[in-house]
């Protein structure tokens, strides 16, 4: 309990040896949080990743998975890899809940991304359209759905475009 760095070191051990050790969602999640919990945000993403594109359906990243990585950029003040989270959480088949929509809010509050921020409420006052607004505070995305730029939030503090 709270030995990230054991926890850490046991989960490679274990990934080490895939072809006899099954690992699956809870344990891709236990180390997903121990990364977080050491403040190491992009190897946590890095494992979100690997997550999401393994053949093994046990091991695809889940609600909990998402929400595990978004409190830890929340703890860390992470903005830029939990809105890239969010960009792919449909992509990932998982539908959001509460707590996903509170951690992610927070974070682009936190981040100043304001026209992130009135898109993503927007889409909860409006069910059915989460997907699009993650789509929207993306960017653009190419024929692949990657993305082609960074960051398209302009937000200034003073800036208030809702006049």
């Amino acid at each position: 309990c709270g030995d990230f760095g054991g926890a850490i070191r046991v989960f490679e051990k274990m990934n080490e040896e895939k072809a006899t050790i099954d690992i699956g969602v809870v344990a891709s999640t236990s180390a997903l949080k121990a990364y977080c919990g050491a403040g190491d945000i992009s190897s946590a993403w890095e494992l979100l990743v690997d997550m999401a594109k393994d053949s093994n359906v046990e091991r695809k990243p889940n609600i909990r998975t998402v929400n595990t990585f978004l409190r830890g950029c929340l703890v860390c003040g992470e903005v830029g890899k939990a809105k890239e989270a969010w960009q792919h959480v449909k992509d990932w088949g998982i539908v959001p809940d509460d707590s996903l929509f509170e951690y992610i809010s927070t974070l682009l509050a936190q981040g100043l991304r304001m026209a992130s921020l009135r898109i993503l409420s927007a889409s909860i006052m409006r069910p059915n359209t989460a997907s699009a607004a993650s789509t929207r505070m993306g960017g653009q995305t190419n024929q692949d759905n990657n993305r082609i730029d960074e960051d398209n939030d302009d937000d200034d503090d003073d800036d208030d475009d809702d006049d």
